[in-house]
């Protein structure tokens, strides 16, 4: 990982440009999904493996902390770097609903906020990759 310094934005503030080399889209994917859900913006399209990693991150919190089907699609948007409104028009439901759906996912996983969340996922641990080869 390289820090390339600053640069001047169009709104006239400095700008950090970090770049990560990874060794397989799949982990590029996951650190993707990461840094959009805590509103990093991201340069690189990683293509459709994204929406798999996604998927996989949900059911593999909801096999091990028991998530309703709307706990998912929330924790889901989470992942797509969404805000509350955005999920709340997306699904819709009320942004208090998405705060309720949030509030039941932190309680369930024992986190604080969005990011304890990210780190908790992160750290989930697989046997195998979404497409089924290899250990992790």
């Amino acid at each position: 990982m390289t820090d390339n310094g600053s640069s001047n934005d169009e709104e006239g503030g400095t700008r950090r440009e970090v770049r990560i080399w990874v060794e397989s889209d799949a982990d590029a994917a996951k650190i993707r999904v990461v840094l959009e859900a805590i509103g990093f913006a991201v340069l690189r399209d990683v293509g459709d493996g994204e929406a798999t990693l996604i998927r996989w991150a949900v059911e593999n919190l909801h096999n091990r902390y028991r998530l309703t089907a709307r706990e998912q699609d929330i924790v889901e948007g989470i992942l797509a770097g969404q805000r509350n409104a955005q999920m709340a028009k997306t699904l819709g439901i009320s942004q208090a609903t998405v705060k309720w759906h949030l509030h039941n996912i932190f309680t369930k996983t024992e986190v604080q906020d969005r990011e304890s969340l990210l780190r908790l996922i992160l750290q989930l641990g697989r046997v195998r990759d979404p497409d089924g080869s290899g250990d992790a």
